[in-house]
């Protein structure tokens, strides 16, 4: 290969980044307004959906962020949600997956004994489904943010556990399982009748 045809070969390799490139730098300013209000896109587009979500149950639930004495999780706190408050975090390090699943069947279950207590001879109380979440709203035992707060905890558990690869970001993680404790606590303070 002499050096005409090198140079001719390098100058095609390189046309189209380099096309793409000025495009990019061209429309800088219109990308960077752009870019964060993405909250899908086809490549780990479960976990820029989750981390969304999360931010966004985060801003509405601003204690979630709080450090975990701020939470009052200390010795007062009820030493079993401590437990599995400190489990799914150890297991968020080695299975997102599997901590949001369990994240949100203690949540799952907190709601279940709530429904057990309040509605006795309820069909309901049998089995974990959102018309428990339903039934404690219309009863005013939930108040709109909690059964918005179970709902998407639900839903994102859901795409956890039907994505094929799923991962997800440390932080929305943790902040995931907080919100999951948070939301059990608080269905504790509603189990007397």
């Amino acid at each position: 290969m002499d050096w005409k045809t090198f140079i001719a070969t390098v100058i095609e390799s390189l046309a189209w980044p380099s096309v793409v490139v000025i495009i990019v730098l061209g429309f800088r300013d219109k990308l960077e307004t752009l870019v964060p209000r993405l909250t899908r896109f086809k490549s780990g587009y479960i976990e820029a959906e989750f981390s969304e979500r999360i931010n966004q149950l985060a801003s509405e639930n601003e204690e979630c962020l709080l450090p975990a004495e701020s939470l009052g999780i200390n010795d007062d706190f009820p030493a079993d949600l401590k437990d599995s408050l400190d489990d799914l975090l150890i297991l968020a390090n080695v299975s997102p997956r599997s901590a949001i699943i369990e994240a949100f069947l203690i949540a799952e279950s907190a709601v279940a004994k709530i429904v057990s207590v309040h509605f006795p001879t309820d069909s309901l109380h049998s089995i974990k489904t959102p018309a428990q979440a339903k039934l404690l709203l219309q009863h005013g035992i939930f108040t709109e943010s909690q059964f918005h707060q179970f709902n998407e905890l639900r839903i994102l558990r859901n795409k956890a556990a039907h994505a094929e690869e799923f991962q997800a970001r440390e932080v929305p993680l943790k902040i995931y399982i907080r919100l999951a404790i948070l939301l059990a606590l608080a269905c504790r303070r509603y189990e007397e009748v």
